[in-house]
């Protein structure tokens, strides 16, 4: 009898819809694998600021290149304009200030015109100069 009992005990119990609770379980494993997963993320990052800062200075570099081609440019241009200046100088002036139909004071107008033509040459060269001794190059 005692044996029934306790087989009625025991199947009401196991009718009862008990839940209990218990203490929470930490998994160990988990938590390095997280640990290891944010200490990689991490070097990620560090990496990727490190690639962005490089690119950013690598820019900046070629802006400066950029910039030192457009001015070497501008020096050829420069250098051509003064050739074509030489030769009118050397040429074209002579034959106008020794043509017999211009007057005395025309010849004076037309050096003055010149001599500031060479003015505005020199003044170009300065640029030249400036450029030539810039440290990019």
């Amino acid at each position: 009898m005692k044996i029934k009992l306790v087989i009625l005990a025991m199947a009401l119990l196991f009718s009862l819809n008990i839940k209990a609770q218990g203490m929470p379980v930490y998994d160990n494993t988990n938590f390095i694998s997280l640990v290891k997963s944010l200490v990689e993320s991490a070097k990620q990052t560090s990496n990727l600021v490190k690639t962005v800062k490089f690119l950013k200075t690598q820019k900046e570099n070629l802006e400066k290149v950029n910039n030192v081609v457009k001015q070497l440019k501008a020096v050829g241009e420069i250098g051509r304009n003064n050739q074509r200046l030489i030769y009118v100088m050397q040429n074209d002036l002579r034959d106008i200030l020794d043509s017999p139909y211009i007057k005395p004071n025309e010849v004076e107008r037309v050096s003055e015109s010149f001599n500031a033509i060479v003015e505005n040459s020199l003044e170009t060269m300065d640029f030249i100069d400036q450029i030539l001794s810039n440290d990019y190059l």
